[in-house]
C-alpha cells in the first residue's frame, strides 16, 4: 500500500506539469480509493464464503465492494485509451454501469464462485482491450511523438504488463484465488516501485526547467 501511495503521489505531481500525465495519475487515484473503500466495507463482509444469501448491512457492503472491484478491473482499460488513444472513455465507464448493475442485480443468482469466474471473464476482457488500445498507439503515427516525452507512457505500460501478468500467469501456480494471491501482491508491488521511482525521478530532473 506504501508503494502505491507513494506512486500515486508522484503521479499526481507530474501530471500537474505535464498532462499526458493524467491517465496515470487518475487510474493511481482510482485504484488507491477503491482499494479504500472495499477496506472499509470489508468490516462488515463474512471472512468465510456464506452458505446462505446475505441480507441487511452485510448485502449493502457485498454489492458495494461487488461495485468496487469491478471498478479496480476496468480503470485500466479506461486509462490505456486515455493514454495511448487520448481520448475519453465514457464508453468504458458506461461498460462498468452496465456489468455493475448486473451483477447486483443478479445476487443471490450469481455469488461465490460463479462470481470469481466472471470476475476473471471481465479481467481477461479488460487485459484484451487494453492490449488492443497499446497495439493501437504502436501502429499510429504518435507513435515518435509520444516517444520524446516517454515518462507517461512507459509507466502506462509497465502497468498495462503487470495487470496482463496477474491474469496470464496466476493459473500455473494453482486452480483458486488463493493461489494467484502472491503473484499478484509481487507483481503489483514491483510495477508500483518502478512507477515511483520512474516518475519521481524524472519529476525531480524536470522541476524548474519548463515545460516537459
Amino acid at each position: 500500500m506504501a508503494l502505491l501511495a507513494g506512486a500515486t503521489a508522484a503521479a499526481v505531481a507530474l501530471a500537474r506539469k505535464n498532462k499526458l500525465n493524467r491517465p496515470i495519475a487518475w487510474y493511481l487515484v482510482g485504484i488507491v480509493a477503491l482499494d479504500l473503500v472495499r477496506l472499509g466495507v470489508s468490516q462488515l463482509l463474512p471472512t468465510t464464503p456464506p452458505s446462505a444469501p446475505v441480507v441487511g448491512s452485510v448485502l449493502f457492503a457485498r454489492h458495494v465492494d461487488v461495485a468496487a472491484y469491478l471498478g479496480q478491473i476496468m480503470l485500466l482499460p479506461a486509462m490505456t485509451m486515455a493514454l495511448f488513444l487520448r481520448k475519453r472513455p465514457w464508453i468504458i465507464g458506461v461498460v462498468y454501469l452496465a456489468i455493475a448493475v448486473v451483477l447486483i442485480a443478479s445476487y443471490p443468482s450469481i455469488r461465490g464462485n460463479e462470481l470469481l469466474e466472471i470476475y476473471t471473464g471481465i479481467e481477461l476482457a479488460s487485459v484484451v482491450a487494453s492490449f488492443g488500445f497499446w497495439i493501437m498507439w504502436l501502429c499510429s503515427p504518435r507513435l515518435t511523438e509520444d516517444r520524446a516525452v516517454s515518462v507517461h507512457i512507459t509507466s502506462g505500460v509497465v502497468l498495462t504488463s503487470t495487470n496482463m501478468a496477474t491474469v496470464v500467469l496466476p493459473p500455473l501456480t494453482g486452480p483458486g484465488i488463493l493461489a494467484k494471491w502472491p503473484i499478484f501482491v509481487a507483481l503489483h508491488a514491483s510495477s508500483f516501485a518502478f512507477v515511483l521511482v520512474f516518475q519521481l525521478r524524472y519529476l525531480l530532473m524536470k522541476t524548474g526547467k519548463g515545460k516537459l
